[in-house]
This record gives C-alpha cells, structure tokens and sequence, in this order.
C-alpha cells in the first residue's frame, strides 16, 4: 500500500493495488517487523561510517512510520488496526553463544548513541510471549 501511494501520489502513471481487499496483517505485519532497527543491530553495524549510513536509514524510516501509517489508513479496506504494536521485545538468548551477548549489549549501545528511550523487563512482563516456564 505504501508504494502504490507514493506511486499514485507522484503521478507515475496510473496505479492498481491486486490481491484480497482484506489481508489483514498481511504486509503491515511484515512492514512493521522491518522498523524495528534496533533489534538487528550486531557489534559490526555501527564500525564504519557506511554501516551507521545504512542504520540511520532505518531509523529515519522508523521515525516516519506513523506519519506514513496516517497516509496509509485512508486506503485500508479494513477496519483493522495498520498498527497492532508500538514496541520491541528483545530476548537475549540465555543458552547462545557469547556473539548473542556482544551483539545484545550492541543493541543497547546503539540506543544510547542514538538517544532512543528503553528499559529492561522480565520475559512474563511481554505480551504474547510464553518462555516456555
């Protein structure tokens, strides 16, 4: 949806949306999953000037989804939500290897520098997640 209205909005020639007229979570599931940027930050994001270039893209993107959600609602067919959640959970992995750790402690790294509010919580304090326990 996001592309056919920047299409549509930019005049490139005239513009059809195909598929089901209700794909609820369809690519908005997948689209919001990709925003979460901090969570794919690894030790080595961050090392070049080319890797904290291609991280900052994602934090712009990040920083306008709700903008571009506002654009989005006027086309959605559904009464459904575009957005289902606002936050990400990172769980470090208590059985990984010591890259899950390095990395973990990247991700946290990478908030401060970039100034992005987070605080830890307990596993059972995550919606939706079942630790098994």
């Amino acid at each position: 949806m996001f592309l056919a209205a920047e299409l549509a909005e930019r005049e490139i020639g005239s513009v059809a949306v195909v598929g089901p007229a209700d794909r609820s979570g369809g690519g908005s599931q997948a689209a919001g999953a990709m925003l979460g940027c901090f969570g794919e930050v690894t030790s080595e994001t961050l090392r070049t000037a080319a890797g904290r270039a291609r991280f900052e893209i994602g934090i712009a993107a990040h920083d306008r989804w709700p903008e571009v959600l506002c654009r989005l609602e006027e086309f959605s067919p559904t009464s459904h939500a575009l957005q289902t959640a606002t936050d990400t959970h990172v769980v470090l992995n208590a059985i990984g290897s010591d890259l899950d750790s390095i990395n973990y402690a990247a991700i946290i790294d990478a908030l401060d520098v970039y100034k992005k509010p987070w605080k830890e919580i307990e596993p059972h304090d995550i919606p939706g997640y079942n630790s098994g326990s």
